[in-house]
């Protein structure tokens, strides 16, 4: 007995212990009363101002009328969020009369706050999340709102909604209605809606509740149903998360007296939850849009049954909901929670955290932090990212206790395979394969970039940048895995060397950094990412001209220190090309490492607002060489440099320098390297200078991963580009590309960095940038900012919203334009630059012709989806204008059908997508020498020829006699256009060649088709009344037969005008007639079959000869293009069949099916000729006698050639059955055998029109199937035409 008291009084204590009553401070419900919005707004300022080391206030946006919506932050570390930490937020009073939630949000703030360090569970709250509460979501309607009435009021008085009477909790898109466009998706919310959406968006919020008056009850998704009937039951909408959210919903009732018994307010609800869809449907709802657009789980609190009660019952409530309110939030401690990390221990942004039997994922914070709430059991969880290879799969069981969520990290692996390092190989430079080192003149130059892409074509790409001022090539050579197409993510990073011509150190290190890069290649780790992560440019000369004349051996200067202006013009025109994001321009007469700006200020410090970066990027060269690190000077100059660097103003000052421009205009930093004291040293001294530099080179490319970058995009995912990123406290701004991408590069520090566009909500994020090569993401969603307009530009609005409705269907509603003149040749390089501006990623501006003469160069405009990418299996298509000087209506539609383009691209026209996915448009404005017709006065009619001097001398093939006609002869001869239209007045009909035979040919076929496109829109066919002057009708019919004849290209006159000239005023009319008439004629014209050929390794056979089989053989030749072999023929719809030749191969036949407006693409591959197939070869490759090029007596000698070929060929044969024969006879008794027919079936697809798709096939058995990738920056399909699998012997 004595023993059990003992344990009784032990017990005793114990649970005294554990029911140790903490005296909390809850002096808000003294005196209970509403806060007015003032109140509320001092209360916040107070308690950040007194709390300031775990309070802080927000305001997420503006209310129509103008007023915060504050949210107040509670958390240990306010400023700084730990890894790991999950945020959570109560939001109130999104109804402006439902103000219980409104009061006890104020109050449960308070509570935290004073409770702090007197309640350990309040303290573990507050420093395990991040709390963010908004007592009011809708302050207009607050303050109009009336305390004691129960019920909402229906009218001007209405509290309920915003001050644009819209009720804010109908106001979210909703995933169950179908979006027709993004205005209406987006556009015309709320204020106060988009502020939330932003905050949802783009805050990584795990849980969420939404407070509410006039029943009480707790809610959960889905508020709608896909069979919705507003305002009345049905059996419910349930979300993948259904279980979790009605334990959610319980969790908080069941913890809330009033709220469990479930009948309240005249209303029954089981265990005092619901599913929303349940109780009654609605459309536009909060919660829904947590759930389907963030990773936060959220659910509404119906908390009373009277929506704005007496003052006097505030206490009540409070001690009703209090214990609910801080069960609810310990709840986002359950489930699982971790970091998806790579394997150098970098998390990993927008991987996607799946478990499997739930629809419903989760995704990474730029951090790599995910949290994903679930029940106790056992699930598997497995994670993916693009660019790694999807983790296996975890088993893990959940058991919630409230020490946190179960933490549970992985790392993915990147999807491209190891690299096996292989160092022993390697000669002291690096080289795998030794090098000779020398320098290189032009020739030597070309040679020696095109034989590393002739070696490493997978990761190479040759180009132009333009010509020097003696039209020498300035080539590029790319270096990339994916070479000719931008990636997702990847920084385009350039290195320019030979400057100057007399300073060819750069050049050659250049070079030899080329072929290092690709020798190690899939062999050294840290070369095969640099590649795989970045897009690298490298120009070894700019000055090839200035090389030519250099001599060896100079330290002082002998070529003039000038830039000659076709060199600086490609270089600008490579910058608008490319969004450059780290540069460096290698000279040679001193060793430094040199940074902006090179100009100094007159009147105080030229200090540029990156300098802190460019002076990391400096040292990161100087650092790693020899020499610079240690101040070394140059006998030749005595100039010494602190750290190997400087500024270059600080130096020598000079204007117009290229690493200023490439700073201030393009967006891209930029070094000039001073890589040798001696401007052109001796050739024996190169092994020392890239031993000096190699490692340096290296180094500096990898900076360009400093920083920060990401995609900024708007709430329905579609990217924004010239999105201004602004750093706060330094004015050097950056923009989005077409894609939403940006890259920053910055110092290790904590920055506020702010994103800007027009008509978009700016937004604002704090983050942190470390001091490693591994930039950090930070991804942004902007919402589209609210528009107050007057009456005239909400009419204007309309009608642009019907417009952008219509072109959805068709091209068929006017297009008003006002010219009070023709647009000048100066004028019209202005617009071509502000429509590539516009629409970069479409659109780009070339000028061909002499640069010095304005009277000779040429504005291009070419047009096609992703321009710049490998274009050889698109259609190319040229569209002349102004080819005839008195006809200026034709090079003025050229704008016309740019803008036209442009804006229905934009609007996502099906036909004007398909034709510049298709093709690449090409518009040539001609400007004749004659004087500017629109200064003198025209007659609607032409009859003196001698004002058609171009085209009377390319109709008469004279063209090198002027300028004009050379240059736009030379470029349609360079161009291979597949279609030429030339454009002129005089006439509304269609000009084709004169066919000079009668037999069926793939022309007169082709042009037949054309002639069948209704050139006006009018039922009623337009004629002209007057008659064009017959010589200058003859001139315009000589013009496009010698296109067509001397330079084998497809060509057709398309006449836009009765008249000749058309006065400027008449352009509205005229363009409205032919608009649709071109855009038909082109969507026409883009109907055939294209392909490309290769034989059985996959190679390209660029000798292949196409033929379409029953037509004439004399026709103008079906190009097969120079590099990938790809032909491309337009013809009318049916069916045709296609014969391939190629020496030493066998003919190939296959059928094609041509449909309306489509395009087939398929790959042909044509097996090489042997001994026992001879005979089959000669026979398919013999071309009828009446067509063979060689006379008859030649003929015929080839013929006893042929004959002795064939008499070998089957004594061969003959030779090889008795062989057999005898084999088999000899051993038939010993073996039975059993002969099964061999497959001779091939079967080749060929999937979609990039370059990187003309991948060479591997061979398995008979099947061939093309290399394609699926990760390129677009996962679409880039044609909606048929492509189509052929099936053919490998015997003929």
């Amino acid at each position: 007995m004595k023993y059990v008291k003992c344990l009784l009084f032990l017990l005793l204590i114990t649970n005294i212990k554990s029911l140790t009553i903490y005296k909390e401070n809850e002096d808000f419900l003294q005196n209970p009363k509403y806060f007015s919005y003032e109140d509320l707004t001092e209360l916040f300022k107070n308690l950040e101002k007194k709390n300031s080391d775990f309070v802080k206030l927000h305001s997420i946006g503006k209310s129509v009328l103008d007023k915060d919506l504050w949210a107040l932050e509670i958390s240990k570390n306010v400023s700084n969020r730990e890894l790991g930490k999950p945020m959570f937020k109560y939001v109130a009073n999104m109804h402006g009369d439902e103000t219980v939630g409104f009061q006890l949000l104020i109050y449960l703030s308070q509570y935290l706050i004073n409770n702090y360090e007197i309640n350990p569970r309040v303290k573990k709250i507050v420093d395990t999340i991040d709390i963010y509460i908004m007592p009011s979501m809708n302050p207009d309607g607050y303050a109009i709102s009336q305390e004691g009435i129960c019920e909402t009021k229906v009218n001007s008085d209405n509290a309920r909604v915003n001050a644009n009477h819209k009720d804010l909790n109908r106001d979210f898109p909703d995933k169950f209605v179908e979006r027709t466009n993004t205005d209406d998706y987006i556009l015309y919310r709320q204020p106060e809606t988009k502020a939330m959406m932003s905050w949802i968006v783009n805050e990584p919020f795990v849980l969420s509740a939404n407070l509410h008056g006039g029943a009480v009850v707790a809610s959960y998704p889905y508020d709608r149903s896909s069979t919705y009937i507003a305002d009345q039951t049905n059996s419910g909408s349930m979300s993948p998360d259904d279980s979790l959210f009605q334990y959610l919903a319980k969790s908080y009732a069941q913890n809330n007296p009033v709220m469990k018994t479930g009948t309240n307010c005249n209303e029954r609800f089981d265990d005092g939850i619901t599913n929303g869809a349940t109780w009654y449907q609605l459309t536009g709802g909060m919660q829904d849009f947590n759930y389907f657009h963030s990773n936060c789980l959220e659910i509404t609190l119906e908390l009373s049954c009277c929506k704005f009660p007496n003052h006097e019952e505030l206490p009540k409530f409070w001690d009703q909901n209090k214990e609910s309110l801080l069960v609810y939030m310990e709840n986002v401690h359950s489930g699982i929670k971790g970091v998806v990390k790579d394997k150098n221990g970098f998390g990993i942004s927008h991987a996607i955290v799946n478990v499997d039997g739930i629809d419903h994922s989760v995704k990474t914070t730029h951090r790599g932090e995910y949290w994903r709430l679930l029940l106790n059991g056992t699930y598997h969880i497995s994670v993916s990212a693009r660019g790694y290879k999807t983790s296996e799969k975890k088993v893990i069981t959940v058991k919630n206790t409230l020490d946190g969520a179960q933490i549970v990290n992985f790392i993915l692996e990147s999807d491209i395979e190891l690299i096996n390092e292989t160092n022993e190989i390697r000669d002291k430079y690096g080289f795998i394969i030794p090098v000779k080192f020398k320098y290189h003149n032009y020739e030597n130059l070309q040679q020696k970039l095109f034989e590393l892409h002739q070696t490493y074509p997978s990761i190479t790409r040759i180009y132009s940048i333009g010509q020097s001022l003696n039209k020498r090539e300035l080539y590029v050579i790319e270096i990339s895995d994916k070479p000719g197409h931008h990636e997702h993510g990847e920084p385009e990073f350039k290195y320019v060397g030979n400057m100057h011509g007399n300073e060819p150190v750069g050049k050659e290190l250049i070079l030899l950094l080329a072929e290092y890069l690709c020798q190690n290649y899939g062999t050294d780790t840290r070369i095969t990412n640099l590649i795989r992560s970045t897009r690298i440019h490298l120009l070894p000369s700019m000055n090839p001209d200035g090389f030519e004349i250099a001599k060896e051996d100079q330290y002082e200067k002998t070529t003039p220190e000038i830039i000659f202006e076709p060199e600086t013009e490609a270089v600008i025109n490579w910058l608008k090309k490319y969004k450059f994001v780290l540069s460096a321009n290698l000279h040679g007469g001193s060793l430094v490492i040199n940074y902006p700006f090179d100009e100094k200020s007159p009147t105080k410090e030229n200090n540029p607002p990156d300098e802190k970066m460019f002076k990391i990027l400096a040292l990161s060269y100087a650092n790693n060489h020899p020499r610079m690190r240690t101040d070394y000077s140059c006998p030749n100059t005595k100039e010494k440099f602190s750290n190997g660097i400087v500024k270059g103003s600080d130096w020598y000052s000079i204007s117009h320098g290229m690493q200023d421009y490439n700073y201030a205009f393009a967006d891209c930093i930029e070094l000039t390297f001073e890589l040798s004291c001696c401007k052109y040293p001796k050739k024996e001294e190169l092994p020392d200078f890239w031993e000096q530099n190699k490692e340096s080179l290296v180094t500096y490319i990898e900076q360009i991963h400093r920083g920060i970058k990401g995609s900024v995009r708007d709430v329905i995912g579609d990217p924004l580009a010239n999105v201004t990123i602004l750093i706060k406290d330094n004015i050097h701004t950056t923009k989005t590309i077409e894609s939403g991408e940006y890259w920053r590069l910055l110092p290790p520090d904590k920055y506020t960095v702010t994103f800007l566009k027009e008509g978009y909500e700016p937004e604002s994020k704090i983050i942190t940038v470390s001091n490693d090569i591994f930039p950090t993401i930070l991804d942004i969603t902007l919402i589209q900012a609210q528009s107050k307009y007057n009456a005239v530009e909400q009419l204007n609005e309309s009608i642009k919203s019907e417009k952008k409705k219509a072109s959805f269907v068709d091209l068929n509603y006017e297009k008003p334009i006002r010219l009070a003149s023709y647009t000048s040749k100066n004028d019209f390089h202005t617009k071509f630059e502000e429509f590539e501006r516009t629409l970069s990623v479409v659109v780009e501006k070339e000028t061909i012709g002499s640069a010095q003469s304005s009277k000779v160069d040429m504005p291009l405009l070419k047009m096609s989806k992703k321009i710049g990418s490998p274009e050889e299996n698109k259609f190319h298509i040229g569209i002349v204008g102004g080819l005839y000087a008195t006809e200026p209506q034709t090079r003025e539609l050229l704008l016309n059908i740019a803008n036209e383009f442009i804006e229905e691209y934009l609007g996502q026209n099906k036909k004007i997508q398909r034709i510049l996915t298709m093709s690449v448009l090409t518009l040539i404005p001609i400007f004749d020498h004659k004087p500017d017709p629109t200064k003198t006065q025209r007659d609607c009619y032409t009859t003196n020829s001698g004002e058609f001097l171009a085209p009377l001398l390319i109709a008469t093939n004279r063209f090198e006699e002027d300028k004009q006609a050379t240059t736009l002869w030379e470029m349609v001869e360079q161009s291979h256009f597949d279609l030429l239209i030339i454009l002129d007045g005089g006439s509304l009909s269609l000009r084709t060649p004169s066919m000079k035979t009668k037999s069926k040919s793939v022309s007169s076929t082709f042009y037949s088709t054309l002639e069948s496109v209704k050139l006006n829109k009018s039922d009623t066919v337009l004629q002209c009344s007057g008659l064009q002057n017959e010589k200058i009708s003859d001139i315009k019919q000589k013009v496009i037969d010698t296109f067509h004849y001397e330079l084998s290209t497809k060509v057709i006159s398309l006449g836009i005008s009765c008249c000749n000239y058309e006065k400027p005023g008449h352009m509205n009319k005229l363009w409205n007639l032919i608009r649709i008439p071109i855009i038909d004629l082109l969507s026409v014209s883009l109907q055939g079959v294209r392909g490309f050929i290769k034989n059985d390794n996959g190679q390209p056979l660029k000798e292949t000869e196409v033929h379409v089989e029953g037509f004439d053989y004399n026709d103008i030749t079906i190009r097969v293009t120079i590099n990938e072999a790809i032909f491309k023929i337009s013809l009318p719809t049916g069916k045709y069949k296609l014969q391939f030749t190629c020496p030493s191969y066998m003919n190939e036949v296959t059928e094609i099916d041509v449909k309306e407006e489509e395009i087939s693409t398929i790959v042909i591959v044509l097996h090489a000729a042997n001994t026992s197939n001879v005979n089959s070869v000669l026979k398919m490759n013999t071309i009828p006698t009446e067509l063979h090029p060689l006379s008859n007596n030649s003929y015929m000698k080839n013929n006893i050639q042929i004959f002795l070929m064939l008499l070998l060929g089957i004594l061969g044969i003959l030779f090889i059955v008795v062989i057999l024969y005898c084999y088999t006879t000899c051993f038939y008794r010993s073996y039975n055998y059993k002969f099964k027919p061999l497959s001779t079936k091939e079967v080749v697809s060929f999937l979609d029109d990039e370059k990187d798709h003309f991948g060479t096939p591997v061979r398995n058995a008979d099947v061939v199937q093309p290399y394609y990738d699926d990760s390129d920056v677009s996962y679409e399909s880039d044609s909606s035409d048929d492509i189509i699998i052929i099936q053919k012997s490998n015997n003929q």
